[in-house]
């Protein structure tokens, strides 16, 4: 927090730049930001979405403040930076997309994670000098210290192929060793007193226990590690779900049901976060598995899609039921009511083309204006997703039926 103000105060003097207007609008910045919070390119918020929260943030400063020239400053220092009317607003703009890539460097520094989609949306964005200059060396750093991890795992490779050089070494009945009498380097242990044979020695037939028929002890057999335990340092995972404004009053209809099932069986903290708009997961120490977090993160965002809250529940039982979504533009180019004859071809007298498709092929859909999501296994969805594809291609729906009824024999035997 405040770094971008710190970047403002420490950089190079720079001709026509107002050092202490530029500090302004970077405190004006990180204090709305952290009224909102750090909504970065994997979120998913809109770009109009994340202006109007910024500016609810803003009108809940100027009340604090009670209105006044105050009031009316900040107003401006926020317009100037939104607008980039200014030299001094540009150069708060790159502060922004440098202070991002920095604390995604932080992140893989200590977490050991890979966060490319940081580093690729500030990619030839940078403006200003000052900006490039602190960019490029963020991004050297990088490189250095991603070519180190990748030397440590090739070298780990490394060893890993000498331990199995070893084991295939150890299970051979006899071995020849040089009359140097010295331990070869594959070989683990002690040097067995040796039969001197001529040239070479010959191991006695102890080493015949090594065979690969001898039975060896069994395996350790470990409890799971919990999900805190398998994060570096223990730290929390977190998962954050955007909520659009016409899902707020069914997922406020079904909370109850929702936080039950998240909090007290799979074990996993939930809260709504009003301002922002979006469901926060994050995972405790008495999370049994790891992979619970993202399955309740899965199970919401299907809820919020529009899905019934039995068939985004299924998501949390079962690991190979995927939500799938496309535009029907993407399938097609249509406008107008084109477009609209589209969506009623899809959809169906009352629904009935949709609960055709549904009922063959085993899936859940949602039709949302022009956005369709599917809700099943991979192999059902795509059967289904070909089925509205031809919809809207121009199909008639009874070429669909005939083709629903040929493959439905054919899913039924689908895992």
């Amino acid at each position: 927090m405040y770094r971008m103000s710190l970047m403002a105060l420490i950089a190079d003097e720079l001709p026509g730049v107002n050092r202490e207007r530029c500090i302004k609008i970077a405190i004006v910045h990180d204090i709305a930001e952290a009224i909102v919070g750090d909504i970065t390119p994997s979120d998913g918020v809109p770009k109009e979405e994340k202006s109007r929260m910024e500016q609810e943030a803003l009108d809940e400063m100027c009340k604090v403040l009670g209105g006044g020239m105050r009031a009316e400053e900040i107003k401006e220092l926020w317009q100037e930076y939104e607008n980039m009317s200014s030299i001094e607003a540009k150069l708060v703009k790159d502060f922004d997309k440098v202070e991002m890539i920095l604390q995604a460097l932080e992140y893989e520094t200590e977490h050991g994670k890979v966060l490319d989609e940081f580093f690729l949306s500030t990619a030839g964005k940078i403006q200003t000098e000052i900006g490039k200059r602190w960019a490029a060396e963020i991004t050297s750093r990088r490189n250095s210290q991603l070519a180190n991890r990748l030397n440590y795992r090739s070298n780990a490779r490394k060893d890993d192929s000498m331990y199995d050089t070893a084991r295939i070494v150890l299970k051979m009945k006899y071995v020849s060793i040089t009359m140097t009498g010295r331990r070869p380097s594959l070989l683990l242990g002690p040097l067995p007193a040796v039969i001197t044979t001529g040239k070479s020695t010959e191991v006695p037939s102890e080493i015949k226990s090594m065979d690969p028929e001898t039975k060896l002890p069994k395996k350790p057999n470990f409890d799971p590690l919990k999900a805190h335990e398998l994060t570096e340092g223990g730290q929390p995972e977190f998962r954050k779900v955007y909520v659009p404004a016409h899902r707020l009053k069914p997922l406020e209809n079904a909370w109850k049901e929702i936080y039950n099932l998240i909090y007290k069986v799979m074990k996993v903290d939930i809260r709504m976060n009003l301002k922002a708009r979006r469901v926060e997961l994050k995972n405790k120490p008495e999370t049994p598995d790891i992979g619970h977090l993202q399955r309740c993160a899965d199970f919401v965002h299907a809820f919020v899609l529009g899905f019934e809250f039995r068939d985004a529940e299924s998501m949390l039982k079962c690991d190979e039921l995927y939500v799938d979504s496309f535009e029907i533009r993407d399938v097609k180019s249509l406008r107008g009511e084109h477009l609209s004859r589209a969506v009623g071809r899809l959809s169906g007298k009352s629904g009935k083309t949709k609960f055709a498709i549904e009922n063959a092929t085993g899936t859940r859909v949602v039709i949302a204006d022009t956005r369709i999501h599917v809700l099943g296994p991979f192999a059902r969805i795509k059967v289904a997703r070909n089925c509205l594809c031809s919809l809207i291609m121009g199909s008639p729906a009874a070429k669909v039926y005939s083709k629903l009824r040929r493959v439905a024999s054919r899913l039924d035997s689908i895992a």
